[in-house]
């Protein structure tokens, strides 16, 4: 009999102490930032980095990871390129960079990674290194379908999740870019 009362006692206590609990509406400790989305040209404010999406073209090929040439989207697919910049507004030196873990895309509903490109190009680079109040030039690269409606380009991190993102259509495409106009050519 004491054994049930301490049982019932019990579940009440974890019943009290979890009924506040709503899903969804903290995140690693911190309430959800509402306002999150933004538009091209709007900043975005992280712990490390002030990051600005300031322009989305259409490019017609890249410099893969694995490949020796440039290389082209999949039949019925185009490549976008997303350049950014952002600004260290820590103390430290920050690596930035506009793909990693807990950075991808989302278009039209379904989630995507971003292509592993090589080569700097028009003064941006995949990754670099940015001293504390100084601004550094980065993009990514998408594969999405040609008819693609919109797109969501997700900043966030493997731990803390989903920080911000721009949505983006193909309105906001600046133009084309032809591959061999904007990669720097490698001083052998």
């Amino acid at each position: 009999m004491k054994t049930k009362i301490i049982i019932a006692v019990l579940l009440i206590i974890c019943l009290v102490a979890f009924a506040g609990c709503k899903s969804g509406t903290k995140t690693s400790g911190k309430t959800e930032n509402k306002n999150f989305e933004q538009k091209i040209g709007k900043k975005i404010n992280t712990k490390e980095f002030d990051i600005t999406l300031t322009s989305v073209y259409r490019i017609d090929k890249i410099k893969g990871v694995t490949a020796l040439d440039a290389v082209g989207p999949e039949e019925g697919k185009e490549l976008i390129i997303l350049f950014f910049e952002m600004t260290n507004t820590s103390t430290d030196s920050e690596y930035a960079q506009a793909a990693n873990a807990g950075i991808y895309g989302d278009v039209d509903g379904n989630s995507l990674l971003h292509c592993n490109c090589l080569g700097d190009l028009n003064e941006h680079e995949v990754i670099t290194k940015v001293d504390p109040k100084k601004t550094g030039r980065v993009y990514v690269v998408y594969e999405v379908p040609k008819d693609w409606k919109e797109f969501e380009y997700i900043y966030g991190s493997a731990w803390k999740g989903k920080l911000a993102s721009y949505k983006i259509t193909p309105k906001d495409i600046s133009g084309d870019l032809k591959f061999d106009s904007v990669y720097k050519k490698s001083e052998d």
